[in-house]
């Protein structure tokens, strides 16, 4: 479990996207701007899964990814990680009480953050 900075939990709890960078198997990468974002206890970050079409397929093939945050009080910050993406379970059922109604709420993405950057600083 990685010790989460205040600056990157700052950034990540601000409002507003985030870009969620995946690869496919062979490399070829995809990036998105999800809202849908909560960050969860021990380390983990959360994407709800509303309308992921390349983003969902390049997780299947390749479970490690990346999160670019910011805020105007701290700035930008990236996570990397292993994710699984949950279609049952307590991160699941949880999703249902952030997520509009509106949305179509398939899964969530749950990252295990293994790299903290604020710039080019290493920070966990």
């Amino acid at each position: 479990m990685i010790e989460l900075p205040d600056v990157a939990r700052k950034a990540l709890e601000a409002d507003g996207a985030v870009a969620f960078a995946t690869a496919s198997k062979d490399g070829t990468p995809n990036v998105i701007y999800a809202s849908c974002t909560r960050l969860l206890d021990g380390g983990r970050f959360a994407i709800a899964d509303n309308y992921f079409d390349k983003t969902g397929s390049n997780i299947a093939e390749n479970r490690r990814v990346a999160v670019a945050a910011g805020s105007e009080e701290v700035g930008s910050i990236q996570i990397k990680g292993t994710c699984t993406r949950l279609t049952e379970g307590p991160e699941h059922e949880d999703m249902f009480n952030w997520v509009s109604e509106d949305m179509p709420r398939r899964a969530v993405v749950v990252i295990e953050i293994d790299e903290v950057y604020n710039g080019a600083k290493r920070l966990a």
